[in-house]
């Protein structure tokens, strides 16, 4: 038995895209059939038997490169106007369904953060550091590396992935993990107190009564709201 043979990119066929481009964005922002296509699909393996099929049903309307954070803001403002979905986009990596346009939009943009890909600063006494989304993490390591440190995180799909999803997977294994002892009766707080990222947890869980007094007294306490405002109680 011979298998099929795998279609050529310029062979698979596209729905129409849904969207126009506006003429400031046209410089980073494509409707290109191949930039349509390789920006569908994620790392799972039915997406990769889809691809293989040549069965692309729900691509991105259109595929935006920023370079700047300007430009992000620019795509991100242009999406909102026109109700668009709008997906980032690292090193594709996803086996999640990470990538894919959301199904029942209205049109679609994915935000290739390719171009996003800078260390901005490293403090080497408190080991701490900025890095844009886009990074790979074989360049963010070559960066770290001469300076005897390391992110220490290497996935499997570390020569891909970028840092941008490593946050995103992390933070999703977190909320599900939170809510998970939330719901099992556990607790969130502990000697390091609660912060943003346990914010919601603390809220499924804290009696109402003793949130009105920690309230009163923040406001008596802090009448303009500078400390920490929505951190703890909003």
């Amino acid at each position: 038995m011979t298998p099929p043979a795998i279609p050529r990119i310029e062979e698979i066929e596209l729905p129409p895209s849904r969207v126009k481009v506006p003429a400031g964005l046209a410089a980073f922002v494509s409707t290109a059939h191949a930039e349509r296509v390789t920006h569908t699909y994620g790392g799972h393996s039915v997406e990769l038997l889809a691809t293989a099929q040549g069965l692309f049903p729900n691509p991105p309307d259109a595929v935006a490169h920023p370079r700047t954070e300007d430009e992000l803001e620019a795509v991100l403002d242009w999406c909102d106007a026109q109700r668009l979905a709008a997906t980032p986009y690292g090193g594709g990596t996803s086996v999640v369904w990470g990538v894919n346009a959301p199904a029942g939009n209205d049109g679609a943009v994915t935000l290739d953060l390719d171009n996003l890909n800078a260390v901005l600063e490293i403090d080497e006494t408190s080991r701490a550091g900025r890095f844009q989304a886009g990074i790979l993490g074989p360049d963010l390591e070559a960066v770290l590396r001469p300076l005897g440190l390391t992110l220490r995180h290497f996935p499997q799909s570390f020569p891909w992935s970028t840092v941008g999803g490593w946050v995103a997977q992390w933070r999703t294994i977190k909320d599900e993990a939170t809510a998970a002892v939330v719901d099992a009766g556990g607790t969130v707080t502990h000697h390091h107190a609660v912060g943003r990222m346990h914010r919601p947890g603390w809220d499924g869980q804290r009696p109402e009564l003793f949130a009105a007094v920690l309230k009163a007294a923040k406001e008596r306490l802090d009448p303009n709201g500078i400390l920490n405002p929505g951190v703890l109680i909003g």
